[in-house]
C-alpha cells in the first residue's frame, strides 16, 4: 500500500507540528498520519531506513521519535519542504512508497506553473547524478 497522491482531499488537516502540516487521522502510537504538504511522508507507512534523508540534495528531511509505533521508532519528517527541488529522489527511494511529492500543493517556495508558461529544462549535477529541473533555476545556491 502506498500513499495517498489525493490525501489533501480524503483527509482532515489536524493541525501542524514542529512547523509540518499534519492530516490525520492521528491516534499516537499507532496511528501517526500523514506529515506535509508539498512533500508528504506518510508516517504510518514509513519504516524509518533513512533513504530519503540521505539522499535528498536539499536536506528536506530530518530525524523525529515515533516511538512505540508498529513500524518503527524513528521517522523522517519534512520540516524544510519549502526547499524541495522536485527531483523526486525521495519518491524513487523509498521502499514502501510512503512519499509523495505534488508540485501543485502548498509549501514550496516556487508557484506552480501554469500551462501558458514556457518550459525549459536543466541538468543540475547533485550527488553524482545528472538531476532534470523543470523551471526556472533558484536565487539560492547549489546545495550541491
Amino acid at each position: 500500500m502506498a500513499i495517498d497522491p489525493r490525501f489533501e482531499e480524503s483527509r482532515e488537516r489536524v493541525g501542524k507540528e514542529g512547523g509540518v502540516d499534519v492530516w490525520g487521522p492521528v491516534n499516537p502510537p499507532e496511528e501517526l498520519g500523514i506529515r506535509g504538504a508539498h512533500v508528504a511522508v506518510d508516517f504510518d507507512l514509513c519504516i524509518g531506513d533513512g533513504a530519503c534523508l540521505e539522499d535528498c540534495p536539499v536536506d528536506v528531511f530530518e530525524w523525529v521519535d515515533s516511538p512505540g509505533h508498529p513500524e518503527s521508532d524513528e521517522k523522517v519528517n519534512p520540516v524544510d519542504e519549502d526547499q524541495c527541488i522536485d527531483c523526486m529522489l525521495c519518491v524513487d527511494i523509498c521502499p514502501v512508497d510512503a512519499i509523495d511529492v505534488d508540485p501543485g500543493r502548498p509549501g514550496r517556495i516556487w508557484p506552480a506553473r501554469s500551462s501558458e508558461e514556457p518550459v525549459f529544462s536543466t541538468l543540475v549535477k547533485c550527488a553524482g547524478r545528472d538531476l532534470p529541473r523543470t523551471r526556472p533555476v533558484p536565487l539560492r545556491p547549489n546545495p550541491c
